[in-house]
This record gives C-alpha cells, sequence and structure tokens, in this order.
C-alpha cells in the first residue's frame, strides 16, 4: 500500500536520491539550471510550496512539487515523480490529487493547476490528458541566471 503525505526535512535527502535516477527531474549540485540539494531544501521549508511524497513500506516511491500562488488561485506542479518500476500503479494520480487538495485548502473557491512539460514526453502528456487535463497555448521558456 502506498501513503502519499507532506514530505518533511528529513526526508529531502531521500527525495534527491530518487530525483538523480532519472532524466524527467534532474538533480545536479554542480551544473546550473538543475535542482541543486539546497533548493530542494529551501521548497520544503517555504509556505507557498507543496511537497508531497509517495511511500511504499516507509521508502519514498515518487513525488510531487508544486508552488501556490495564493492571491491568484493557481497552482503550478512542478515536478511530478514516480520510480519507473511502480508507474501505472495510480501512485501519479495520488500525488497529484494530494497537491490539490492542500491547495485547495489554502485559497477560497476554486483552484487553477498548470504544469510544464517537456515536448518528449509523451508519457506525462498522456497521463495528464487521462485525467481530464487539456493541452494549454504552446509557449516557449526564457530564463536568465543572475
Amino acid at each position: 500500500m502506498v501513503v502519499v503525505r507532506p514530505i518533511i526535512a528529513e526526508e529531502i535527502t531521500a527525495l534527491y536520491e530518487i530525483a538523480s535516477t532519472t532524466r524527467e527531474f534532474v538533480c545536479n549540485d554542480t551544473i546550473p539550471d538543475f535542482w541543486a540539494f539546497r533548493e530542494l531544501v529551501q521548497w520544503q521549508k517555504s509556505e507557498p510550496m507543496l511537497v508531497q511524497g509517495a511511500f511504499h513500506e516507509e521508502a519514498l516511491v515518487g513525488f510531487c512539487l508544486g508552488h501556490l500562488h495564493t492571491a491568484t488561485a493557481k497552482l503550478h506542479l512542478e515536478n511530478l515523480m514516480v520510480l519507473p518500476h511502480l508507474r501505472r500503479s495510480g501512485i501519479g494520480r495520488q500525488l497529484i490529487e494530494s497537491v490539490m487538495r492542500e491547495g485547495l485548502k489554502r485559497v477560497e473557491g476554486h483552484l487553477r493547476i498548470v504544469c510544464v512539460v517537456r515536448s518528449d514526453n509523451d508519457g506525462i502528456q498522456c497521463f495528464l490528458r487521462q485525467l481530464g487535463w487539456m493541452e494549454g497555448e504552446a509557449m516557449l521558456w526564457y530564463q536568465m541566471n543572475v
């Protein structure tokens, strides 16, 4: 059985370790533009951030990171990851639903949820469509490191 709950500070190391095993979620402390361990620690501590983990027999097997902007009731799913051997078992759905519930507790009324996915990640695109998500407008991602 899988239990989905908020990730606590002591579990960030486990999140970093499983995230480092897949190309869908890249963790690296030496290359810019990748998630560094310190960023994950800050994410877990910050109030508008939602960090949910899926645990099987006390081992972390997946996670979902969300950023909630309460003023606009917009939840941005930053990352969703389930270990490859456990995909297609309902864990991803449980993680998204858990983040949605947590987001709804913090806003009044409805919640708009968005996420950005890589164009070559057919698996997550198919998964989101199965959950009722609609493809949004095509956009380009710009960034600047300062």
